[in-house]
């Protein structure tokens, strides 16, 4: 910026939009509310982004995961929502919604943003998505999910393999594997293995004390 605009003041602020998460529009139980979620069942949040496989591969493996459970797969609720510039794929992802016991849902911007689901849900699994963020300022359990696929487009995109978020301990990394990732579902929401996610957190991302800080 100083090599194209040498007399400018150039002042380094971070992303000014994540001031947002920590003041989400609706709270957690008008977003239960609006999507018929009740206050004993588990809501599970994913995030899709504009690559068909890429949210393909992501989001069946919830669905295995979570359909492999101990628990009654139909005391959870999953959300998949659709990035806005992947609408044309949407009856592509209509498979997923046909488990006979995992309620498991479409949604799109039109209905509610991925953003604003963040308040009410009780874990998000995502997949180098940007909604991890909101997840972090919100102290939400979150899961970074990644297929192979999903990690190199992220080496293509960053120049690496590595998540920032799962490398500052924002979001647990699984990597292809159902099973693993039903294991750390079950240690973030039943175990302790929040508690050290949740203090990096509010050291990385503490709430800010007014408006513009």
């Amino acid at each position: 910026a100083r090599k194209i605009f040498p007399i400018a003041t150039v002042v380094v602020s971070g992303n000014p939009m994540w001031e947002d998460f920590f003041a989400p529009k609706f709270s957690r139980g008008e977003i239960r509310s609006k999507l018929e979620v009740g206050e004993r069942e588990n809501m599970v949040l994913c995030p899709g982004g504009k690559d068909v496989v890429v949210n393909s591969l992501h989001w069946g493996g919830v669905v295995a995961a979570l359909a492999n459970l101990d628990f009654d797969p139909s005391h959870w609720k999953v959300f998949l929502s659709v990035h806005q510039g992947d609408l044309n794929a949407l009856g592509k992802y209509q498979t997923l919604t046909k488990h006979p016991r995992l309620p498991v849902r479409l949604i799109t911007k039109a209905e509610m943003e991925s953003a604003d689901i963040v308040a009410g849900c009780d874990l998000v699994i995502e997949s180098a998505s940007g909604i991890g963020v909101a997840a972090a300022c919100q102290r939400k359990p979150t899961i970074s999910y990644f297929s192979e696929v999903a990690l190199s487009r992220v080496e293509d995109t960053d120049g690496g393999r590595e998540w920032p978020p799962c490398e500052l301990g924002l979001s647990r990394e699984v990597l292809d594997n159902p099973e693993r990732l039903a294991n750390a579902i079950l240690d973030l929401l039943y175990h302790d293995g929040f508690k050290e996610m949740k203090r990096r957190q509010e050291e990385l991302h503490p709430e800010p004390l007014e408006r513009g800080v």
